[in-house]
């Protein structure tokens, strides 16, 4: 967390919006799964908390670098997160409509982790151009 772009106060707020956020994980897998095996109901609390790790690192990545090319992978990795969150919802709280949300946060994710990857020669293609 220490970097020259976040200060103390930033630091702070990031960790607790971590904190809140691993909490309403939590909450909401224990609460919607009733039916589940210990070890599902773990595994499930596990990807959660790498999801919002991942998504954190992402974000610290984009107030670090600030580059146009950090945008694509926050976008990515919030839109995978968003994905999960609605499989988990299609699934467990069975509401089917969100597996089609899901479909298309996949097809947008892709595309700007292609967006992502290929950041650099896009650029110099529209530099010759």
């Amino acid at each position: 967390m220490k970097t020259k772009k976040l200060g103390n106060s930033l630091s702070v707020l990031f960790i607790i919006v971590m904190i809140i956020n691993l909490l309403i994980g939590y909450i909401t897998v224990s609460g919607v799964s009733g039916g589940m095996t210990a070890s599902q109901l773990l595994s499930i609390q596990i990807y959660w908390f790498f999801c919002v790790v991942a998504a954190a690192l992402a974000a610290k990545y984009y107030f670090c670098t600030e580059s146009p090319k950090a945008v694509y992978i926050i976008i990515f990795t919030f839109l995978f997160v968003f994905t999960d969150l609605c499989g988990f919802i299609a699934n467990f709280i069975e509401v089917p409509s969100f597996y089609y949300g899901e479909r298309l946060l996949y097809l947008l994710g892709f595309f700007f982790l292609s967006q992502y990857l290929f950041f650099d020669q896009i650029k110099d293609r529209i530099k010759v151009s």
